[in-house]
């Protein structure tokens, strides 16, 4: 039997915020991503692999 080790971070930091330990038996790595983003994050806010400006610290000085 293997068993596989999964994390989801922030990305910001790269805190830990979740942590899984599954079977691994092929599909362990998208259904443990799926249930960890869904704690994490709620349907409506959810938003992966992009950048929005508005979120991004203002430049100070100038």
């Amino acid at each position: 039997m293997s068993s596989a080790a999964h994390l989801l971070t922030e990305n910001q930091h790269g805190l830990v915020m979740m942590s899984r330990v599954t079977q691994a038996d092929g599909y362990a790595e998208r259904e443990t991503s799926k249930e960890m983003l869904g704690k994490i994050a709620p349907r409506k806010r959810r938003l992966t692999g992009t950048t929005i400006p508005s979120a991004l610290p203002k430049p100070c000085g100038r």
